[in-house]
């Protein structure tokens, strides 16, 4: 069963517009109910993993379908956890992959908060890089403001 919490409606993709283009996402998105709870989760599973806790897993796999939950807010969770997640479990990681940063034209500004937020908030790690190699490698199409540091995530890193 999802957390009541996970499933709060907060931010919205409206609420999220008009934040607007040069807002910072991710630190706005961490002032909301459902980025709050994720995040308590997520610190669970890092302890645990998900064979101590298959309900997180649940919510996780319910949230990185773009169907079920297109906000940017949450991409930027993921993009925020992705080296968690190799630590966690790789194979879920890799089977996730295309959907934490869609490469359609569609999902590019899902792929673009969660890749901003991973370049922001992450080091660059051997297995993270292999982790990506392997699978699915992002990448940005235009400028979006992901943090104040980082007005342009397409520069400086190539994979």
């Amino acid at each position: 069963m999802l957390s009541p919490f996970t499933l709060d409606p907060h931010p919205t993709m409206e609420e999220e517009q008009s934040w607007g283009a040069t807002s910072d996402i991710a630190s706005r998105a961490d002032n909301t109910t459902r980025v709050q709870r994720h995040l308590k989760e997520l610190e669970q599973l890092r302890a645990e993993g998900f064979q101590q806790l298959p309900d997180v897993q649940k919510v996780l796999e319910y949230h990185v379908e773009p169907v079920k939950d297109p906000t940017l807010a949450i991409r930027t969770v993921y993009g925020h956890w992705f080296p968690n997640f190799v630590l966690i479990d790789e194979n879920w990681l890799k089977q996730n992959l295309s959907k934490i940063f869609p490469a359609e034209e569609t999902g590019r500004d899902l792929r673009v908060a969660a890749w901003g937020t991973h370049l922001h908030a992450c080091d660059v790690y051997k297995n993270i890089f292999n982790a990506l190699k392997e699978g699915h490698t992002p990448r940005s199409t235009r400028r979006v403001r992901t943090h104040q540091t980082s007005p342009n995530i397409e520069s400086g890193v190539a994979i």
